[in-house]
């Protein structure tokens, strides 16, 4: 039975699912690098993974006869559920997966209930209810779920490859930040255009911060890792293993995060900032934010971390931003630059002192990402719930 799966998958689309990157559904595998061990396992036992068999990106696998032959081999198996896996991306609602799933389940006959996806976007549940709740053509909600796996991932391998990077007193310190911020941009989009537009347009400001834009061909000087290049980074390819920025973490004190727009979610970038253990500021738009209902889509990032067991910074910041509404693009920019004006007035001393302030929260916030264990928990108490309705 197994077998004729794997072959069917391997001979029609040259697929192999024992060899599933991070989300190994191979019997002779246990472990994962994207979610907790005991996630993983309770998938395995209750769930059959929807196959990525279009060069991985699961935006592309959803096709009628696979989601057929995928629930008739969950069936077999004695199976609860058929899980859609997004571990990379949180633009599941500009992509309509929803819509995808829900024609695909009508076109194959597959209850829409058997169906669980699970995406990075922290806002999931909502933005899928408050949709769901607005429309008439579909009868039977799909189990859509939210978990960080970036930030999972980007945890477990600082903590099973790398030296743990100690935070340290500002008074133990052999030498003090020569620079206030930092500020790590990649590819292009409003938010980063309008905010390397600030920086341009002020130049004091600029100049008390270390700032790249990669999409401007800016990257930091010597940022990578001996095994990497500034092409490496320019690409985008900008993760802990190419990353060289201790020295550049070491000479400013708080982290302004200009984060991915498609979804709310947690990346790379903040996950730096958690790790190396500096105060932050998080600028999170949403590109799809017009389609949504902006009275009740809040950004919430800020929240969701707190709720995993992150401290934030109101000691530092205006926090209130977190509350703006998605789709206001213009008054979060304004807060955020307000934010930024605010401490670069500071004296660095004056900084220095707030900042070593915080160290505690500081510390925590890195020892809690390379433990996460509540959004495991939280995914895992959501998937037993499911599993007791059937």
């Amino acid at each position: 039975m197994v077998s004729d799966y794997k072959k069917y998958l391997w001979e029609e689309y040259k697929y192999d699912i024992t060899s599933y990157d991070g989300l190994t559904i191979d019997e002779t595998h246990s472990t994962s690098s994207y979610v907790p061990d005991k996630v993983l396992l309770y998938l395995k036992e209750h769930g059959i993974m929807y196959p990525r068999i279009h060069d991985g990106v699961i935006t592309r696998s959803f096709e009628p006869g696979v989601l057929a032959d995928t629930y008739t081999y969950m069936v077999k198996c004695k199976k609860l559920f058929v899980y859609v896996v997004d571990k990379i991306e949180a633009n599941w609602y500009s992509l309509e997966h929803h819509v995808k799933l829900h024609d695909l389940c009508e076109i194959s006959g597959v209850p829409a209930d058997k169906i669980v996806h699970i995406s990075n976007d922290i806002k999931t549940e909502v933005i899928y209810d408050n949709w769901f709740k607005n429309q008439s053509k579909y009868k039977v909600k799909i189990n859509m779920l939210c978990y960080p796996f970036i930030l999972h991932n980007m945890g477990h391998l600082y903590k099973v490859k790398f030296p743990k990077y100690r935070i340290q007193r500002y008074k133990d310190r052999e030498k003090l930040p020569t620079k206030k911020f930092m500020c790590l941009m990649g590819k292009q989009n409003w938010s980063r255009d309008n905010l390397w537009n600030y920086f341009l347009n002020n130049q004091g400001v600029k100049n008390d911060g270390i700032i790249s834009y990669l999409a401007k061909g800016d990257v930091l000087p010597n940022s990578w890792s001996v095994n990497s290049s500034a092409e490496n980074i320019l690409r985008g390819d900008s993760n802990s293993k190419n990353d060289n920025l201790e020295s550049y973490y070491d000479d400013s004190y708080f982290s302004i995060i200009p984060e991915t727009p498609t979804g709310v979610f947690i990346t790379e970038k903040t996950t730096k900032v958690l790790y190396h253990g500096h105060p932050f500021i998080m600028f999170n738009l949403v590109d799809e934010a017009s389609d949504l209902d902006s009275e009740t889509i809040t950004v919430g990032a800020l929240k969701q971390l707190r709720d995993w067991g992150f401290e934030t910074f109101p000691e530092l910041f205006d926090e209130s931003y977190d509350e703006l509404p998605c789709s206001d693009k213009k008054l979060r920019l304004e807060n955020l630059i307000n934010n930024i004006d605010r401490l670069n007035k500071m004296k660095h001393e004056e900084g220095y002192k707030l900042c070593d302030s915080v160290y505690e929260k500081c510390v925590h916030n890195q020892k809690t990402l390379l433990d996460l264990k509540i959004p495991g928990e939280e995914l895992l108490g959501k998937l037993k719930n499911i599993v007791e309705k059937y």
